[in-house]
This record gives C-alpha cells, sequence and structure tokens, in this order.
C-alpha cells in the first residue's frame, strides 16, 4: 500500500498447522519502505516466524528425542520473532550500498528435557598405577543432571548483528565488472536452566566477497572469497575411567557400580576402561573451531554450436588447498594421552562441465 509520495506498508500472513503438533499458527508480518530521497531507502519490518518440531533435529543437533505423541502434545513450535531496520543508497547508476541491523528473539525451542539423577565418582588412589583397577576408589553416587529423550520447550535465545553490502551491478551491455562485498558483525545465544550458551551457528565475522569479470563477448571469470570466525565447540578437556553397574541376577537390576575393566590373563590385574571426558554442562559449546576461508574460482566459455547456446565451464573450489577443520575425533592412547585428529573439508576441487539451453 502507497501512503503519499514517499511510504511505502506491506502486511502480511501466514497460517501453518502442523500435524506432529495438532495445532495451528498464525504468523503476522509487516514492512515500511520510506524514500528519504531518489536515491535513499530507508526500510523497516517485523513479523514472527514459526518452525515445526521434526526428525530433522536429530541430524541438525545430534541430539536423541522421542516424538512419540505423548510428548509432542505438549509442545509448541519453536517461535521467532525478527525486528530489522536498513539503510539503502545508490551511489551512482551502478553502485549501491546498504547497512542492516537486526534482533531476533527466539521462544519455545525444543531441548531435551535434564532431570536430577544419580552419577558416579571415583578418585585415583596416589602412588598406584591409573591403568589398573586398584589404583580408583570404590565409586561414589553424586548428584547430578540426567539427560532424557522426551523433547520440552526448555530454552530460549537471541541473535542481533550488523550487515553492510556494497554491490556492483551491471547496468548497460557494455559493463563488464559486476559483484559484491559483504560483512556482518552478529552474536547468537541461547539459554538453558540459566546457562548462557552459543548456537552452533554463532560466527562473530563473516566476509563474502564476490566479483565476475567480462574478459570478452565468450569468455568470463568469477571468483569468489568466503572468511568466517570459528562457530562453536565443546572441547574435551581430558579423560575419565569408565564407570558401569553390576547385574547380579538374570533380571538385569542395578547392584553396585565398578570401574569398567578389560579382560586379562589368570593372576594379573584387570586394566580399566577409559572414555573421552567432555566436561560437565558449563564446557558446552565453550570452544571454537579454527577460522573457516576459502577462494573459488570459475572459468566460463560460451559457445553456439548447431544452434545451440553452450557454456563450457572450468569450476576450481578451494584454490588454495585450505583444509577447513569441520570438528574433531578423539580417543585414548595406551599411555593414557588425550588424542586428537582433524576432520576436514574438502581440499582442492576442479570440475569440467558444460551446460546447453535448447
Amino acid at each position: 500500500f502507497k501512503i503519499g509520495d514517499k511510504l511505502f506498508f506491506k502486511p502480511g500472513l501466514r497460517y501453518d498447522y502442523y500435524e506432529i503438533l495438532n495445532k495451528g499458527y498464525a504468523a503476522p508480518r509487516l514492512s515500511f519502505s520510506y524514500a528519504l530521497d531518489e536515491i535513499t531507502t530507508l526500510r523497516a519490518s517485523w513479523g514472527i516466524f514459526y518452525q515445526s518440531p521434526g526428525y530433522e533435529k536429530l541430524r541438525d543437533q545430534n541430539l536423541f528425542l522421542d516424538f512419540s505423541p505423548q510428548y509432542t502434545e505438549n509442545l509448541d513450535a519453536e517461535r521467532s520473532t525478527h525486528y530489522v531496520l536498513s539503510f539503502e543508497r545508490w551511489l551512482n547508476n551502478e553502485w549501491l550500498a546498504r547497512t542492516e541491523a537486526y534482533y531476533k528473539k527466539f521462544d519455545n525451542l525444543i531441548v531435551q528435557n535434564i532431570l536430577t539423577g544419580t552419577n558416579y565418582s571415583t578418585e585415583p588412589i596416589p602412588g598406584k598405577d591409573p591403568r589398573f583397577v586398584d589404583a580408583w576408589t570404590r565409586p561414589v553416587p553424586v548428584r547430578g543432571d540426567s539427560t532424557t529423550q522426551i523433547p520440552i520447550n526448555g530454552s530460549f535465545g537471541e541473535a542481533y548483528g550488523l550487515e553492510f553490502l556494497l554491490e556492483k551491478r551491471n547496468t548497460s551491455r557494455d559493463d563488464k565488472i559486476n559483484g559484491w562485498v559483504s560483512y556482518a558483525l552478529s552474536w547468537a545465544d541461547r539459554y538453558e536452566k540459566d546457562l548462557k550458551l552459543p548456537f552452533r551457528f554463532d560466527q562473530r565475522h563473516t566476509f563474502n566477497f564476490v566479483m565476475n569479470y567480462k574478459i570478452n563477448s565468450w569468455l568470463e571469470v568469477g571468483v569468489r572469497f568466503q572468511y568466517g570466525s570459528g562457530f562453536p565447540i565443546t572441547e574435551a578437556v581430558g579423560i575419565k575411567p569408565r564407570i558401569i553397574l553390576e547385574d547380579n541376577n538374570a533380571d538385569f537390576i542395578p547392584e553396585s557400580p565398578v570401574v569398567a575393566t578389560r579382560t586379562r590373563a589368570e593372576g594379573e590385574t584387570s586394566e580399566v576402561i577409559y572414555d573421552v571426558d567432555f566436561g560437565g554442562t558449563n564446557n558446552r559449546f565453550q570452544s571454537r573451531k579454527p577460522e573457516y576461508h576459502r577462494l573459488d574460482i570459475r572459468f566460463s566459455a560460451a559457445a553456439d554450436y548447431w544452434g545451440f547456446d553452450w557454456v563450457f565451464y572450468l569450476d576450481v573450489i578451494n584454490v588454495y588447498n585450505r583444509a577447513n577443520v569441520i570438528g574433531y575425533d578423539y580417543g585414548v592412547s595406551r599411555d593414557l594421552r588425550l588424542e586428537r585428529e582433524r576432520n576436514t573439508m574438502f581440499p582442492i576441487l576442479p570440475t569440467l562441465g558444460f551446460n546447453v539451453k535448447f
């Protein structure tokens, strides 16, 4: 809707019905555009967005959640409220600059229900070899968190930041260069049981450079460089002996905790089995992966054969063979040291191909 000569107003409404929840949600949205002058625009928008729980969360968050009807009937869809303000100005007939600030509030985030349960603790006995059972005290019960498979709306969060964009557009057939440069500064945090944690996608700095250059009438080259500071990750803090419960009959009724052991020859002391220790809840996502960056180049050659339009291309991904880290695999060495091995993304990857239109 146009209000006067400079103000534009756009309302919207989306309705979703989620069968897994047996609930429906109405999500209103509003946006305003105000022309400060012929080349400068101020924009503001607000909206509510919903997301249904689903089995994709098992992969997205590496959680195991039971979405049986007895649990989902008590769930609500996750909700996000967005506030965005942007300032856009044409510097000339080819260059556009835009600055955007945003705030997003997240409610009813779905997490595993955590109850107070019983854990077990053991301590090393000074002067003895920690590889063997007799070097550890008998495990004793301690109160601690017990994670269940039951999903609940037990978390909320927020994300906010600034984004800057400078874009070069082709406005005539003689233009040879188009592309854009962008930078984002952002924060994304969630809150669980009075604990503040970064979201998995919390990335403080993000930079992108994209350029396409038309060398001549049939050959074009495209360049893209990406940089991002490290995403949050939970790093191991050490190793710990594995503690299990003994069973004293065929019904598998827990009797008492013991340090798990490997079978050894008769007469030898049982050897302790160790697990990687990722610390408590206070250690979740308190470390960062190394920074991510990558350069891609693409050469495209246009041709006309047999009346068809052809484009032959050479695509080189990760030109300088950057070993960007996905995560880490941990293990325990024979001499009881924590071992860590990096998992990295694909190396330099060239691709030859073509497209044809007919």
